[in-house]
């Protein structure tokens, strides 16, 4: 929970964030004010969009204003140098005739975003066809990407790293599903986004994104997710779903959608019985922009009914997840490739898991991990 010191400066960074000239905090005056603002800057995303919306940041402390202003120039850089990285990769994914579509961070940026290095983010998400999922591993290792083994349970996106040289490591982590939950697969699949996903040209010629409404569909899943398992910052994952660079991500879309879009949101939450979730985002987005969703949209989604994808959004017990997740694969197959994955962590991170016994025998190693995996699922509020 935020203290009342944290929640002072985020209302004043959202008032900064949208030009209504606020007055500093009460809590200005404390020794550490430009420190906790600095890290509630870091945290939301937005030092480039405060320094570009506020040019000159008048009125702040001098320190504050430092700090930001730096923050703010090495986002740009970045930008700059993933853009040029991102341009090399999709004309290789063209050569070779492989369809992707970017998603999240750096798919908003580059189509809803004016200057999409406010956009700020770590990597950029890229959904490929699992058909053709080795071919786009082999254009990102031609390009001098190296391959991070994932971590045990993301078990449909890898991580691929690029060092520039200069010191900025750029990522991009490609995906074969949109989400990595079976049970949230169920909203978003991947022909359906590919099929309907926009021309991002203002990123490449050939680049494409995930449209408006499916967007803002992961949005408030990956919202959600942090908000119940943390978002990592600095090191730290800090247990919060209200960062002000996914409340503008929110308003720029609602900006972007015309009334087909706001039809087919609607469709789909109802479709899904995702509503509440859909509700509660766009009302985030009206906190920065009142007017940004249409009453009618929101009456329609508050009047609709919760199910069990909204179920699976309120657990955070492994076992309930387990079990959901593994209800929403479909036919035989896919829940016993499921299971194995889950149930069966290559020798590293068993050896990682159980250090004291880095030594054991794979197959001891395996059993003891099976054995903690049983007992964690039977217990009636595993965690």
């Amino acid at each position: 929970m935020k203290t009342s010191v944290v929640l002072e400066i985020d209302n004043w960074l959202a008032r900064e964030l949208v030009g209504r000239g606020a007055a500093l905090p009460m809590q200005a005056d404390r020794s550490d004010f430009a420190e906790l603002a600095s890290s509630r800057i870091r945290f939301h995303g937005i030092a480039l969009a405060l320094v570009e919306t506020r040019v000159g940041l008048d009125g702040w402390p001098a320190a504050l204003r430092e700090t930001t202003v730096d923050e703010a120039q090495m986002q740009a850089l970045w930008e700059e140098t993933h853009r040029r990285t991102l341009v090399s990769m999709f004309d290789r994914l063209a050569e070779n005739d492989i369809r992707t579509a970017a998603m999240k961070g750096t798919a908003l940026a580059y189509s809803i975003y004016a200057n999409p290095a406010w956009r700020r983010r770590g990597d950029t998400d890229l959904l490929v066809s699992e058909d053709r999922l080795d071919d786009a591993r082999s254009v990102l290792q031609a390009l001098g990407f190296r391959l991070l083994k994932p971590p045990h349970g993301l078990l449909f996106q890898e991580s691929w790293y690029f060092d520039t040289g200069i010191g900025f490591e750029h990522v991009v982590d490609l995906h074969w599903r949109v989400l990595d939950s079976p049970r949230l697969q169920t909203v978003l699949q991947v022909d359906d986004v590919l099929h309907h996903s926009i021309p991002l040209t203002r990123l490449h010629p050939v680049a494409r994104a995930v449209d408006p409404v499916r967007a803002l569909v992961q949005g408030a899943f990956n919202q959600r997710e942090h908000s119940l398992f943390g978002y990592g910052v600095e090191g730290k994952a800090k247990p919060e779903g209200d960062r002000l660079i996914w409340a503008m991500d929110y308003w720029y879309l609602c900006r972007a959608m015309d009334e087909h879009h706001w039809q087919r949101l609607v469709q789909l939450a109802d479709q899904h019985k995702i509503a509440e979730l859909i509700s509660s985002v766009l009302k985030t987005a009206q906190a920065l922009c009142a007017d940004c969703v249409p009453l009618v949209a929101l009456a329609q989604l508050d009047s609709r009914r919760s199910g069990n994808v909204m179920a699976y959004l309120s657990k955070t017990s492994r076992r309930r997840r387990f079990a959901s997740d593994l209800a929403a694969c479909k036919g035989a197959g896919e829940k016993v490739s499921f299971i194995a994955r889950l149930a069966l962590p290559d020798d590293d991170h068993l050896r990682a898991t159980f250090p004291e016994a880095k030594k054991w025998p794979t197959f001891a190693l395996r059993l003891r991990w099976l054995a903690r995996t049983i007992s964690r699922h039977v217990k009636p509020y595993s965690s």
